[in-house]
């Protein structure tokens, strides 16, 4: 059945101004050592735990990797004079990558203990434990000195033929747990949920959504919530592309990229959705599409969302797409989640000025600042060299751009912001930059990523 929202809002005037008084500071610079030997392209955003430390991981390179696998987990160490890196984890430690490669595009999150728990991707030949890619817990000893990774799930365990039915490829999302939207910490014991980019029992095996959860033996066990792709157009979405976000009630909403209702102007079932599963009795869940996107000509309301949601107060769904618009180059979303009359309104529409020096392609989560503005980050754009990415902030409907990148030359200063923000006490934003920043190592065509701070002047 064709599922069309109840109402389709679009705000009449959108507005970008220039940028705020911010202060760029570089942080780190990847690609420091010879072979990337610390990693390249940060990619999953920055968390931090209760000292102020950062934690983040690149997609590959490492001591153990190369420009198609591998990939580390790092910290930048807080101390009295700033930041200090330091690499806790490198992908492919052991043989045939056991132990994950090519790390989370979803990055990181933190028990009360300080462990870390991410997602990371198949050794790359397909081949050995690792042919569908992993769960892996992060524990460090008592003085920090240590850190041991361990594997709590590899995917491709449970295959019919050569289809991985449990799911692969679960690198697009990283992990969420009930009451990380609400800022509780994750207490290290309660289920895991995550989303693969393959796999599953339904017929185009485009995905699924899982739970990992302790058995009675005290080990991780997965458990398939839902495969994507239950048709031949995908009309209930294909690919989920975002870590997934859970309400106070326990229900479970995500995007995919691909799939919906709506036919694209390619002839394709390829706008993607905004998913509910909702729990029921005896562990049962009802998946429900709230939003196929691309609802009218040419997709003004957006086109492959691919960022996790925020939930804000009021209990509305906040996302952004990469393509679609007016420019096709991406917009941010508000969702009323009301099931299949759900109502989804843009508050933001990026390029509207040639150019775009607003940014566009935007590839990181909103982030709720205490005003009620939002920040987020994009891929391109901006008043840079050319256009590299920018950090904004949205009020209402007007867009701010705070910093925008490539301002030196060969970009020293980042290329690219990716993954989660972090706002500090103070107001400092914290980030990273897939490419660009200063790299030694003379085999490099590009920096290797960076680490970055915006200060408020």
């Amino acid at each position: 059945m064709r599922l069309l929202p109840k109402l389709l809002v679009l705000p009449v005037l959108l507005i970008a101004t220039g940028a705020s008084a911010y202060t760029h500071k570089k942080l780190y610079d990847f690609c420091a050592k010879a072979g990337c030997a610390d990693g390249y392209g940060p990619i999953g955003g920055l968390i931090a735990d209760a000292q102020g430390n950062l934690y983040g991981n690149t997609f590959r390179n490492g001591r153990f990797g190369d420009s198609s696998k591998g990939g580390t987990i790092f910290e930048m160490v807080k101390g009295a004079d700033g930041f200090t890196m330091k690499t806790l984890h490198n992908f492919c430690a052991k043989p045939q990558c056991a132990d994950g490669s090519l790390a989370s595009y979803g990055g990181l999150i933190i028990d009360t203990n300080g462990n870390l728990y991410g997602t990371a991707g198949p050794n790359p030949s397909g081949t050995g434990p690792n042919s569908g890619g992993v769960v892996y817990k992060l524990s460090h000893n008592a003085d920090r000195s240590h850190w041991t990774l361990k594997v709590l799930y590899a995917f491709c365990s449970v295959k019919v033929g050569q289809v991985c039915t449990d799911g692969e490829y679960p690198i697009e999302g990283g992990l969420t747990y009930a009451g990380e939207a609400a800022g509780v910490p994750y207490d290290g014991v309660s289920p895991l949920y995550g989303t693969t980019g393959g796999g599953g029992t339904a017929t185009g095996h485009h995905g699924v959504v899982y739970r990992l959860s302790r058995n009675a033996h005290g080990r991780w066990a997965e458990t398939v919530l839902y495969s994507f792709c239950v048709d031949a157009d995908c009309n209930d979405g294909s690919e989920p592309s975002a870590s997934l976000t859970i309400d106070g009630a326990g229900n479970i909403f995500g995007v995919t990229y691909l799939g919906g209702a709506n036919v694209t102007p390619g002839g394709r079932h390829e706008a993607g959705t905004v998913f509910e599963l909702s729990p029921g009795p005896g562990d049962s869940w009802t998946h429900t599409v709230l939003y196929s996107f691309c609802a009218l000509a040419h997709c003004p309301d957006g086109r492959n969302p691919n960022t996790q949601l925020t939930l804000d107060a009021q209990g509305n769904l906040l996302g952004t797409t990469y393509n679609g618009g007016s420019r096709y180059v991406g917009v941010v979303f508000k969702l009323v989640p009301d099931g299949t009359a759900s109502q989804e309104s843009v508050l933001y529409t990026f390029c509207p000025q040639p150019g775009c020096p607003d940014g566009d392609q935007p590839l990181t989560p909103m982030l709720i600042e205490a005003s009620g503005d939002m920040l987020g980050a994009t891929n391109s754009g901006g008043e840079g060299r050319t256009d590299h990415g920018v950090v904004y902030r949205l009020s209402g409907a007007t867009q701010e751009v705070l910093h925008a990148f490539c301002q030196e030359r060969h970009c020293t200063d980042g290329d690219r912001p990716y993954g989660k923000l972090f706002v500090d006490a103070q107001g400092n934003i914290f980030g990273v930059t897939l490419e660009g920043g200063t790299h030694t190592d003379p085999s490099a065509t590009a920096g290797g990523g960076t680490v970055y701070e915006l200060s408020p002047d």
